[in-house]
């Protein structure tokens, strides 16, 4: 069986495959990108945003298909071209030192990018000329386009293709000479080498002048689609704003970049720098992506697709239908899964309850504060009750034990109990993936509507995720998304977690201070979620007062946002104060590492002190922090400390 999810980059895909399995946004990507706007652009997106995708679905060549045999007429009602490339096509890194300084390179590396570009501009002409019937070319627009070279050729150009071939020997012969300078002792090109173009003559000046020659052109904007813009350097990507700064009609840029790729806006121009809101506009595409009200459908549409294009016919089915499912918000459907796993054995939260009483009451009183949980015939009930047992216990000791029990497990009315009801509407999940992780099994992050959350609204993490998904319910002899199949809760909790861990392990060395201190606020917020007596519920987020972020530990930050396993869900002030605070969350993709919830509830405030530990290069001491936090929240310490928590619904 062929895995549907077995390629999850762009590019990967061929034209034809790109525009198939294209899935557009409920606020259509058209609406977004905006094609036709005179004003530039600068998409960010973290990797497996879907960036390369949405860009070149604008490009000419995904036009194309889209319009089949109608392109002359679409394009006209499109009134835009769009040239697409990569920047790792360019190769920026042959363009850099081998003895040389900037100031040699910068000339060489815009001269080969005027070639590219001028290669990229005529074969679209050309292919538009052929499809015409050659209504655009003819001598004048011949002589014209020989203009704009600074060096004229020895002959005179007879069609598009001559020029084009002729472009193509520039750029070989360009080629040639950089590879071969570091044979050169120092001395450079060879004395025959000339630079037969100036910058912006094909950039600028070929859109220009189809404007004015062609009425075709004539309502045309041509846009310039430059992806992966973090693989230039930083010269080369102060050339590129040079461009989008000095722009000439009708020519506009769209710059894909991850978050961390951006390395200046400096440009050429007097060292100025490109401003948003002035000379482009900002679109953050992870922002978009992660709007839950609005990606679910979008992700799920890219998953059908994906489906249907493949072997399986899926028409009869929903998506979500294929994912074994609990309901574990029906009491008896939550007791049944966890005990047939548990054989009947006691469960633990009941098991650790013993243990505290035995060492603190008599044993006739510790029968009977378990014999009046055990009539409690919800798990989640027993589990709410015993967080209320040991508030109590933290506050009064074992005081009025008893009649505190005996009253918190009589029933008001039938099926009423009014204090747990007050701690299960913000602790119930808490408490489900509690009784999980207490009796050994993974947290319950299966189902489909809970693999969206997972993905934070990154297709590519929910692909992968799904092609773990695949293999892992393939290799179960599950029969994945044929018939009426089912894929398993252990097929999929076994493919998340697998994919979370490498996602997690992409982000660099482990002895890296960025990778150690993501760990270990992950660690501190599972240590206190897990804590017998959590300060909030659904701990997931956490706040730090942003004048008390050093610079090096900004830095740290700053590249775990970067790189998108941070997410700043806003910033705050304190209340009656100047103060400003940051909140951060971790990646959703990431978290059944720490096994931390998928709600935004509760936030947790780290100190300057706090951060300080998290930060120590040596451990010893981070370690000892934890188990100081551990012991705030346990029942076996009365004096909870002055750790401050606070929680917004």
């Amino acid at each position: 069986m062929n895995n549907p999810f077995d390629i999850t980059k762009a590019v990967d895909y061929t034209n034809e495959q790109l525009f198939d399995y294209w899935v557009d946004f409920p606020v259509p990507f058209v609406d977004l990108i905006k094609p036709t706007s005179p004003v530039s652009m600068i998409v960010l997106g973290s990797k497996g945003s879907g960036k390369t995708h949405v860009m070149k679905y604008f490009s000419f060549e995904l036009q194309k298909l889209r319009y089949r045999d109608n392109i002359m007429c679409q394009l006209k009602s499109d009134g835009y071209i769009g040239i697409y490339w990569r920047c790792s096509g360019l190769n920026g890194a042959r363009f850099h030192r081998k003895g040389y300084d900037e100031s040699f390179w910068k000339s060489i590396f815009e001269y080969y990018s005027e070639i590219w570009v001028g290669i990229l501009l005529l074969k679209v002409l050309d292919e538009l000329d052929y499809i015409s019937n050659n209504e655009f070319i003819n001598r004048d627009i011949l002589n014209e386009i020989t203009k704009l070279f600074d060096i004229k050729p020895d002959y005179t150009f007879e069609s598009l293709t001559s020029v084009i071939i002729y472009l193509d020997k520039l750029l070989v012969d360009l080629s040639i000479e950089v590879n071969n300078l570091v044979f050169t002792n120092g001395k450079g090109f060879s004395d025959n080498f000339k630079i037969h173009i100036s910058p912006t003559k094909f950039f600028f000046g070929l859109p220009k002048l189809l404007k004015e020659k062609i009425s075709f052109f004539s309502t045309i904007q041509f846009v310039y689609l430059i992806d992966e813009y973090e693989n230039l350097l930083e010269y080369q990507q102060k050339y590129y704003n040079t461009l989008l700064r000095e722009k000439e009609n009708p020519t506009s840029f769209k710059i894909g970049s991850r978050h961390y790729g951006i390395q200046t806006f400096q440009t050429y121009s007097g060292l100025e720098e490109i401003k948003e809101g002035a000379e482009f506009e900002l679109l953050n595409l992870d922002n978009i992506l992660r709007d839950n009200e609005r990606n679910f459908a979008y992700l799920r549409g890219i998953c059908e697709k994906k489906l249907r294009l493949s072997e399986y016919n899926t028409n009869e089915r929903e998506f979500s239908s294929f994912f074994q499912e609990i309901n574990l918000n029906n009491p008896s459907e939550l007791s049944e899964h966890l005990l047939k796993k548990a054989n009947n054995r006691e469960l633990k939260h009941i098991t650790k309850l013993k243990g505290i009483l035995l060492n603190n009451v008599d044993e006739k009183s510790s029968s009977k504060v378990i014999a009046n949980i055990n009539k409690l015939d919800s798990l989640l009930l027993q589990k709410a009750t015993i967080l209320l047992i040991y508030r109590h216990i933290r506050t009064n000791g074992f005081d009025k034990l008893i009649e505190i029990v005996e009253s918190l497990t009589a029933s008001k009315s039938p099926g009423e109990y009014p204090e747990q009801d007050k701690i299960l509407k913000y602790y119930k999940f808490d408490f489900i993936d509690q009784l999980h992780r207490e009796n050994n099994y993974m947290l319950p992050y299966f189902g489909f509507e809970n693999l969206l959350k997972l993905a934070s609204g990154n297709p590519r993490t929910l692909l992968r995720m799904l092609k773990e998904i695949f293999k892992q319910a393939e290799f179960n002899q599950e029969n994945p998304f044929k018939f009426k199949s089912i894929i398993s809760i252990d097929s999929q909790l076994s493919g998340i977690y697998k994919e979370s861990q490498r996602i997690f392990e992409d982000l660099g060395n482990s002895s890296d201070m960025a990778v150690i201190a993501l760990t270990r606020i992950g660690e501190l917020l599972q240590t206190i979620r897990f804590a017998d007596i959590p300060p909030e519920s659904s701990i997931s987020i956490f706040r730090i007062n942003q004048s008390e972020i050093s610079p090096e530990f900004a830095a740290y930050f700053d590249t775990l946002l970067n790189y998108s396993y941070l997410i700043e869900e806003d910033n705050r002030r304190q209340r009656n104060s100047e103060i400003k605070n940051r909140v951060f969350k971790i990646n959703s993709a990431i978290i059944p590492k720490w096994e931390l919830s998928l709600s935004k509830r509760g936030v947790i405030d780290i100190t300057a002190t706090d951060l300080k530990y998290i930060f120590d290069k040596e451990g010893g001491t981070f370690k000892k922090y934890l188990e100081s936090e551990e012991r705030k929240y346990s029942i076996n310490n009365k004096n909870i400390g002055n750790h401050q928590i606070s929680i917004e619904f």
